[in-house]
């Protein structure tokens, strides 16, 4: 007489000899089932117990946000239960792979425009389930433009304020001010710098921006 049959890793439990169970989540089951034999003189209960996985696991990490121009890595993780895997690739426009039926391909995405991107796969075990995963990635462009607070100045010395315009993902600024004899770099991490104009004559002004993917302009 069956005295109990559980799957542990769900609600599932039964009395009869033999049970079914719906899976609806992919994972690892124990099954647990015990019998016991009528007619003997003792109590007599065997045990015994089975671990299998169900259905397929995977999961793209990466990378949520890169700029124009800059490829990025990812990884893949799954389960291990299945002997085999079938890969099924496809990314956006501009994202070009390797190969799309290994578990990890190349990807050159140097083309890439600005805006949302994605990196798709479906994975299917030996045993023919699968599942889909999705990765997104926002793609940005890093310009270099500024505003000074004033074009012409009529002291020496006079100060003029700098300001970077697009400052979305940017942690770096460098100006350089080129005035009749004299060069000045400043490296900032402040979208504005001012500087104090000492010479008379034109100064040619130049900003480089860098982003925090490593994107720079100027």
């Amino acid at each position: 007489n069956p005295t109990g049959a559980s799957i542990l890793g769900s609600s599932s439990e039964s009395l009869e000899s033999s049970t079914s169970h719906s899976f609806i989540q992919a994972g690892s089951y124990t099954l647990n089932y015990a019998i016991s034999i009528d007619g003997s003189n003792e109590d007599c209960v065997y045990q015994d117990s089975k671990t299998f996985y169900v259905g397929v696991e995977a999961e793209i990490t990466g990378p949520s946000l890169i700029c124009v121009g800059k490829g990025f890595d990812f990884s893949l993780e799954k389960d291990n239960a299945s002997d085999t895997y079938s890969y099924n690739w496809a990314a956006s426009a501009g994202m070009t792979l390797s190969d799309s039926s290994i578990p990890n391909p190349q990807i050159q995405a140097e083309s890439l425009a600005v805006g949302e991107s994605s990196l798709t796969l479906r994975l299917t075990n030996a045993e023919g389930c699968w599942i889909d995963d999705t990765h997104e990635v926002e793609v940005y462009e890093v310009i270099s433009d500024f505003v000074i607070s004033d074009s012409v100045l009529h002291c020496s010395p006079q100060e003029a304020t700098l300001t970077s315009s697009n400052n979305d993902q940017i942690n770096s600024w460098e100006w350089t001010i080129e005035e009749s004899n004299t060069t000045t770099n400043q490296a900032d991490t402040d979208a504005s710098y001012t500087h104090s104009f000492t010479q008379t004559g034109l100064s040619d002004i130049s900003l480089t921006i860098s982003s925090q993917e490593g994107c720079t302009d100027t």
